[in-house]
């Protein structure tokens, strides 16, 4: 088994043939981001690849769309709920001008019949009057 030394100058022997094809070649394009983590594996006594994060934070993307689509589902028959609550609230609301129309009239009723009633009042007292005399 090789060293930590022996594993950061190989590291470092293939950093330099790779930094001399170039930044835009191939084979540098394709271990971005791995010197760091040959680094960091040579520091900590990790063993980490891209390979590893990559099929990682595929798993959690999978997930997450998982939680999202279950989350849409919920957002969904919440908005059938409202919907239906709205719609309710409005038929309620409905209900409530006509029983306020209703009472009106009947209070409009009410007043009619009791000035009707002290008009017929009046009339008998005035009826009684005159035949007291």
């Amino acid at each position: 088994m090789s060293t930590k030394t022996e594993e950061r100058k190989a590291l470092q022997q293939i950093s330099d043939i790779v930094r001399g094809l170039g930044s835009d070649s191939y084979i540098a394009t394709a271990f971005a981001g791995c010197w760091e983590i040959a680094e960091q594996n040579i520091a900590n006594d990790w063993a980490c690849s891209m390979k590893d994060r990559a099929e990682s934070a595929e798993r959690k993307a999978e997930e997450m769309e998982v939680r999202l689509a279950a989350m849409k589902k919920t957002l969904d028959g919440t908005i059938k709920e409202l919907t239906a609550a709205t719609e309710r609230a409005t038929s309620f609301e409905a209900d409530f001008y006509r029983m306020q129309v209703k009472w009106t009239e009947a209070t409009t009723t009410i007043r009619t019949q009791e000035l009707e009633i002290m008009k017929l009042k009046a009339r008998i007292f005035d009826l009684m009057e005159l035949e007291k005399d």
